[in-house]
């Protein structure tokens, strides 16, 4: 357990799960990622129960330890880098304040822990990456794209463990109340990778809630793209909502174009079939297309719905055209589980040995992974 001296003036533990909640956090959230795997109500009811929850707290949270405990500090999220936002029309930055704490503090302890070398991959094109790909793999998909990551030191981690939407009373304290609480699809950013801090490597973190190992191979080419087109030198980017539909900001233009250049090997690639076709229809289709041209056929499947919906006259045709690429998908992908395969590289490639054991089990918990 942690020992912390503290000025007396501090709150009881009641009122710092109160204070969390208000800032996005809720007590079930707390109880169950923040706090360690001892917690437990008899322990609560200790003198210092208050002051140890402040210290796990603020070590996974990266929140300031004694403005948790002070009765007239204002606690506010914390950003370690410097964050650009891309939201979607409607999505305010503090919605997705608190995921981006959490997925700041993750990235920060792989990045550390990361035993592959950090190498400079700025400036390469989509086409050099994917012929380097291409002598090792038939097309470019998730594992090829992760091998690349961790080869070059660039960590990549899928997160889905946020907290969700909390219940805000009048009572509580003004520490950012949060009336929603949202996701992002990808993070990418600069992350310190020694304690000097004096080496930063890039790490990229997906917060996508989906199985297929194509969808997110969109996303993690999409947030390579980020990287190598230097939009991340300064701050890092949170991408609310990552699909290569029309966008006026430059960035996020240059970044779909990149990552549908190293998918497909052409940046205006497209396909296309004039005939409506079901699930099975597109599944050959998608299988041919695949081998011919050295693609992923799932990567084929997502390029023809997103058109498909694109050119739809309603939101229902929009549905249906989504509804036949998912069971398309279900054949080629058959089992896939994209979040758990992306985290199995964590267990070999950090130095576990390094981290805490506080904080090796607040990444499993984040991570769903057991090392």
């Amino acid at each position: 357990m942690t020992k912390t001296e503290v000025r007396p003036e501090t709150i009881d533990l009641k009122a710092l799960f109160s204070r969390m909640n208000a800032l996005g956090f809720p007590k079930d959230f707390v109880s169950s990622t923040l706090l360690p795997s001892w917690w437990c109500e008899e322990f609560e009811q200790t003198k210092g129960a208050v002051v140890e929850a402040a210290a796990y707290i603020s070590r996974r949270t990266s929140l300031d330890f004694r403005a948790l405990l002070s009765t007239d500090e204002l606690v506010t999220l914390p950003e370690t880098v410097r964050h650009k936002y891309k939201l979607r029309e409607g999505t305010q930055k503090a919605e997705l304040k608190p995921a981006q704490a959490i997925a700041d503090r993750v990235a920060e302890v792989v990045s550390y822990a990361c035993i592959q070398p950090v190498k400079n991959i700025e400036g390469l094109t989509a086409q050099e990456i994917r012929t380097e790909i291409l002598e090792n793999y038939p097309c470019v998909t998730l594992e090829s794209l992760i091998d690349f990551c961790w080869k070059n030191g660039v960590p990549v981690v899928h997160l889905n463990h946020f907290p969700k939407r909390p219940r805000i009373k009048k009572s509580e304290e003004p520490c950012e109340p949060q009336p929603k609480q949202k996701k992002f699809d990808g993070m990418v950013g600069y992350f310190r990778a020694n304690l000097e801090q004096t080496i930063n490597r890039p790490v990229i973190a997906i917060g996508k809630n989906e199985k297929s190992h194509a969808w997110l191979s969109f996303i993690l080419a999409h947030e390579i793209g980020h990287i190598v087109c230097g939009h991340v030198r300064e701050e890092s980017i949170i991408d609310e909502k990552i699909t290569p539909e029309p966008s006026d900001d430059p960035q996020e233009v240059e970044a779909d174009e990149f990552a549908i250049t190293l998918l497909f090997g052409r940046k205006n690639a497209s396909y296309y079939s004039l005939k409506n076709l079901n699930a099975p229809a597109l599944t050959q289709y998608a299988q041919s297309y695949a081998e011919a041209d050295s693609v992923d056929a799932g990567a084929v499947v997502l390029n023809h719905s997103w058109y498909k919906a694109h050119i739809a006259k309603d939101n229902e045709e929009k549905a249906i055209a989504w509804k036949i690429a998912r069971a398309s998908l279900k054949t080629i992908e058959k089992l896939s589980n994209a979040p758990a395969y992306i985290n199995r590289y964590l267990v070999d490639n950090l130095d576990w040995e390094n981290l805490s054991d506080d904080t090796q089990e607040f990444l499993e918990r984040m991570t769903g992974i057991e090392v």
